[in-house]
């Protein structure tokens, strides 16, 4: 069996994007500062972000079945809408969901 590790998934919040500064995607701030791996290092586990900047709700499905493995601990920051906020769905494009 696989050892136990931390991993992240989601949006850009899962990623840890602009952490170190407004517009900041891709820096080694973002990723040492980010939620899971603060957390990972606190409990002395290994950490993979698997979280996606601009990521849809189908993808971070699509990324939980392909990357989770059974001795995981999963942190999940879903993609988060309004009420009064339209999307395409991925599976439908150019058909609107709420």
């Amino acid at each position: 069996m696989q050892a136990k590790r931390v991993i992240s998934l989601g949006c850009s919040h899962a990623w840890g994007s602009e952490i170190a500064g407004r517009g900041i995607t891709h820096h080694i701030k973002n990723y040492n500062l980010n939620f899971g791996k603060i957390f990972a290092d606190k409990l002395g586990l290994p950490f993979s972000r698997e979280g996606v900047p601009g990521g849809s709700n189908d993808l971070i499905t699509h990324l939980a079945i392909e990357k989770i493995r059974p001795n995981d601990i999963v942190l999940v920051s879903w993609t988060y809408t309004q009420r009064h906020m339209f999307f395409a769905n991925d599976d439908y494009a150019g058909k609107e969901s709420h």
